[in-house]
């Protein structure tokens, strides 16, 4: 493992495990991670951050007073390549009753949603997550995964991150990683479900509301390309194109990408005027 660094703090045990990867350009730590890890760290009895960018010493005992212990390695991988080298050190995790894997690419919480994990645990699978895609194929977006007992003990699931290469691409890795992760537990009989899962048809009135959102008189050429894209509406990303229904079904996050380069160039007035710390320096848009 190409761990620059290791730092372990207090282990309490059981019930959930969680391993976080966070990456920043700059070496940071920015606000935002840290209400996000503060956080999670309240619904978790272990919280390892694994950082695939230099963190300060400064920072490292501030973020050491909420997470439990630090890895610091070398930014090779990618977020799933953070994750196979933090469950190889970590050993058995026989502790603990669920194992989350979750990044710093969402902002939030938003607003209060104390009972998430309870939710999440409540659901009837072995993998469970908190958004659902079509795009690329069927699979739990990688951003907040918690596998049962059942699914982290299993020999499908050990032998996919021992098998865990570099990619060169965010696509592919997203097609062999992210979409290949959730097929391969599945072939192996394991069940997976989410909290929001994208409709595979949505109807004419979900994707009306769509387009007056992101349409513009001004902007017709762009208006057209939408409007075709709308018609694999399913195939979208719901964190981009379906960020209101999915803060509907009660999850307080929405994408770093959305708020910062915003690829899809989604209308965002709704969301700013609804979270107006949205549209201010808390974001980071650069991170």
């Amino acid at each position: 493992m190409h761990t620059a660094d290791w730092l372990s703090g207090r282990l309490t045990l059981p019930s959930r495990c969680m391993i976080f990867v966070h990456y920043d350009a700059d070496g940071g730590l920015s606000s935002s991670a840290m209400k996000l890890l503060t956080w999670y760290r309240q619904h978790v009895a272990r919280l390892v951050v694994v950082s695939n960018s230099p963190i300060e010493v400064s920072d490292r005992g501030h973020l050491l007073e909420v997470a439990t212990d630090l890895i610091i390695r070398e930014n090779e991988g990618y977020d799933f390549g953070a994750w196979r080298d933090a469950i190889s050190a970590l050993g058995p995790l026989d502790a603990y009753d669920e194992l989350c894997l979750a990044n710093d690419s969402v902002l939030g919480p938003l607003f209060p949603a104390d009972s998430l994990f309870d939710r999440v645990s409540a659901l009837p699978n072995d993998v469970c997550g908190l958004v659902a895609s079509w795009e690329y194929g069927w699979h739990i977006q990688s951003w907040f995964v918690c596998y049962k007992r059942r699914a982290f003990t299993s020999e499908a699931f050990k032998s996919f991150w021992r098998g865990i290469e570099a990619r060169d691409s965010k696509a592919g890795l997203i097609e062999s990683y992210e979409v290949g992760l959730t097929r391969a537990l599945s072939d192996a009989g394991l069940s997976l479900g989410a909290l929001f899962a994208a409709r595979k048809s949505p109807g004419s009135l979900a994707r009306l509301a769509v387009a007056a959102r992101n349409m513009s008189p001004a902007e017709p050429d762009r208006s057209i390309e939408l409007a075709r894209r709308l018609r694999h509406l399913p195939e979208l990303n719901p964190m981009h194109f379906q960020w209101d229904e999915v803060l509907a079904a009660g999850i307080p996050m929405v994408k770093r990408e959305l708020l910062g380069n915003n690829p899809n160039r989604i209308d965002l007035k709704g969301i700013l005027r609804r979270f107006p710390e949205l549209g201010n320096s808390w974001v980071d848009p650069a991170k």
